[in-house]
Parts: C-alpha cells; structure tokens; sequence
C-alpha cells in the first residue's frame, strides 16, 4: 500500500496498526515530521510494516519506488485531504498513473472546499481510472 502525502502520518500508522504493509511518501521537507511519528509509534504495528520515502508528485519516482512496486503497481494507493492545491492536480494525476496498475485501488479521502475546481480535477482522473464517489456525512 502507497500513501501519498503522508504528512503527519495518522492515516499510514493506523493503516499500519491494523496489518497494512504501507509506504508512506511527501516532500523531503515533510517527511522528517513523519519519521520521527514512525519511531515513535512503531509499538503498536506488530501485524504491518511501515516506511517512508521522499515523493514530490510530477517527478520521477526513486529507485526504491520502483523496487517496492510490484509490475501491478501497488494494491493500494491512499491519500487524505491532498487535492486542494491546483496548481498541483497535473503533477498528482502523474503520479497515480505512475504508482498504480490496472489492478490498483485508490481511495482519496476528501473534503469539498472549491468544488467546481475540485469536481474537474476527478473526471480528468476519471479518462484513466474508473471510479466510485462514496461520500460520508
């Protein structure tokens, strides 16, 4: 399983916690936070795994990446609350094509702020990926 745009590291630490062996990526700058919340809860993944690796979207993926992903892509790519910049859908959607094979599953959690933007964001990912909107609330 692959995060995108880890941050702080909730979602892949639990994901962790409950068996998921998770890859849990974002930009150099934010990935010390998200190491030193790896080191300190590393405790409660007995069943999981869990690693971190540098990922700017847009650019081409590291070699461990690229070792880590299967010929399928990964089973799973997650992301929390990522599609809110504009200025980086193109670069996002890039790297979904690059993480992810016909059998990929993506779940993007995410919160409405500037629909219309939002809204064209995923029927662009849509000519590349087929898709189901779950909304909760």
């Amino acid at each position: 399983m692959l995060e995108l745009g880890s941050g702080c590291g909730l979602v892949g630490l639990r994901l962790a916690a409950l068996g998921a062996h998770v890859v849990m990526t974002d930009v150099p700058q934010v990935l010390e936070l998200t190491c030193r919340n790896v080191q300190a809860n590393l405790a409660v993944i007995s069943s999981g795994s869990v690693c971190t690796e540098p990922l700017t979207w847009g650019q081409p993926l590291s070699e461990r990446l690229v070792s880590l992903k299967t010929c399928e892509g990964f089973d799973w790519v997650v992301g929390s609350d990522i599609v809110y910049h504009e200025h980086l859908f193109d670069s996002l959607a890039s790297t979904l094509r690059d993480v992810c094979g016909s059998k990929s599953q993506i779940l993007l959690c995410h919160e409405d702020r500037r629909v219309e933007i939002e809204s064209d964001f995923f029927s662009r990912l849509a000519y590349h990926f087929s898709s189901s909107l779950v909304c909760a609330g």
